[in-house]
This record gives structure tokens, sequence and C-alpha cells, in this order.
């Protein structure tokens, strides 16, 4: 709740989106086996390294996987994916489960403070991941079918500068 209120600005430097990928799948790996969910990497190399806040991006990373953990029955995957879109000067970041999905009519209300769908949630984890993207410069989407999955695209912008790095 904190973490929402305070919106921190981010401390950007210069880092390698895959990497952030790799060690957000680290840190829910133990969690997603333990549900029997399998992840997968799909990581376009080389990727230009990106001016973000580490910390904040791998904290979307580990809400959108936690989120599909929990969504997806045991024998599920979720797939982490990376790549570089250069007509759109952006890198997508791709989380897809195949869990139970999201109801359509509250598709357009998950980013929003305090929705939840989850007993016990709070509703904050993908008000708080679209906050932080926004302030990245970057947008989030979803698409989801229920009984099929859902997909979450992250577009990070490709700075000047950047695409030499």
């Amino acid at each position: 709740l904190l973490d929402f209120a305070r919106q921190s600005k981010p401390a950007k430097a210069l880092h390698d989106i895959n990497k952030i990928i790799r060690e957000s799948m680290a840190l829910t790996r133990k969690q997603a086996a333990f549900k029997d969910v399998a992840f997968e990497a799909v990581l376009s190399e080389p990727l230009p390294v990106m001016d973000v806040d580490k910390d904040q991006i791998q904290q979307c990373l580990i809400n959108l996987a936690i989120n599909g953990i929990e969504a997806t029955d045991p024998g599920g995957k979720i797939r982490f994916a990376s790549r570089l879109v250069p007509e759109k000067k952006v890198i997508e970041i791709t989380v897809t489960d195949t869990g139970r999905g999201i109801p359509e009519n509250a598709l357009g209300r998950i980013f929003d403070p305090f929705f939840t769908s989850k007993e016990g949630g709070t509703g904050l984890g993908l008000a708080i991941t679209h906050g932080i993207i926004e302030q990245h410069e970057g947008s989030i989407d979803v698409e989801s079918k229920e009984g099929e999955g859902t997909t979450f695209r992250i577009h990070l912008p490709i700075h000047k500068g950047e695409q030499d790095a």
C-alpha cells in the first residue's frame, strides 16, 4: 500500500532487460515449481541496454509471474519473452500463462487500484505494475480468454543513445 501511495520516481540506470527477466524468473521459480507450473523463456539476443529502474521492472515481472502462477493449474506453463520492435522503437516483454484467463467483464478494470478477483487480494499488484510502466514512459496491455490463459504485453521505449549501447 505504501509503495502504491509513494509511487517513487524510478532510479534509472542502464540494464540488460533479459538479465532482469532471468532474475525475476529465478526469484519466482520455486513458487512455480511448488505448484507444478513450468517456466519458459524466449528471449531475443542481443537487445539494447535500457535506462530503467531495475528493481521496479523486476517488481512488475514478479507481480505478473505470481499472478500467472496463481491462475495456472498444475502442469501449466508461464512463458517470458522479449523482443525488439524497431519500427515502434520499443522493447516488448510478454508474460503469458496457460491459466484460467480473466473474465471479459473484468478486463477493463484489472489495472484499477483495489480491484481484485482474488479472495484475500488487495487489488494493488497490477495497479502498481501499471504505474511503474507508465513512469518508465511505457505501456502495458492484456489479452485474455477464459479457459485459455492470459498475456501481459509491456512496451518500454528505447531512447536515443540506448540503441547504440
